[in-house]
């Protein structure tokens, strides 16, 4: 026996691989179209009803499959940015609402609601799309003290309006001074 058919032979142990390129294509673009799938590796191994080792071997071993699973990714990802886009510009929603009586159902009526811009949202979502705004935001540090950077001071206890109006009268005289 050579060397070169020990090699050969060395490659044929264990049983052959379940990879089927297209069907298993097709069963990741589907994935990609499922709303509630945000394409993450453990949920297509679940979807392919394979291992999460498969899958990585697969993605290794096979480039059309790694470009199956990133354009899946891109998928679930563009859902992502346009329902954060739609949260901070404010939207407007289907929703299906349901009367009850004495346990059954008496009506069903299709409302639509407004959603108010979120302002987080809208953050989020240039902060994301602008990577200089972004390192903007982060850069920035705010720091409360109180004069000369020393502690806040703090009051305890409970004052009557005539005695707040009187602090208050004096810290304004006292910061004009300075």
């Amino acid at each position: 026996m050579t060397k070169k058919k020990a090699v050969e032979d060395l490659q044929q142990v264990g049983r052959p691989t379940d990879y089927d390129e297209q069907a298993h294509i097709a069963l990741i673009e589907l994935a990609s179209k499922d709303k509630k799938n945000a394409c993450t590796n453990p949920e297509l191994a679940d979807f392919l009803e394979i291992s999460l080792t498969s899958l990585d071997r697969w993605s290794n071993q096979y480039p059309s499959f790694r470009a199956a699973i990133a354009s899946a990714k891109d998928v679930a990802n563009n859902r992502v940015r346009s329902s954060m886009y739609m949260r901070a510009i404010g939207m407007k929603t289907k929703e299906t609402k349901l009367a009850m009586f004495q346990g059954q159902f008496t009506d069903e009526k299709v409302i639509e609601v407004e959603h108010a811009p979120d302002i987080n949202a809208a953050a989020r979502f240039l902060m994301l799309r602008d990577p200089e705004a972004r390192r903007a935001w982060n850069s920035q540090q705010v720091e409360m003290s109180g004069p000369g950077g020393g502690p806040i001071k703090t009051l305890t206890g409970e004052l009557t309006p005539q005695q707040a109006a009187e602090l208050y009268k004096q810290k304004i005289l006292e910061d004009g001074n300075d």
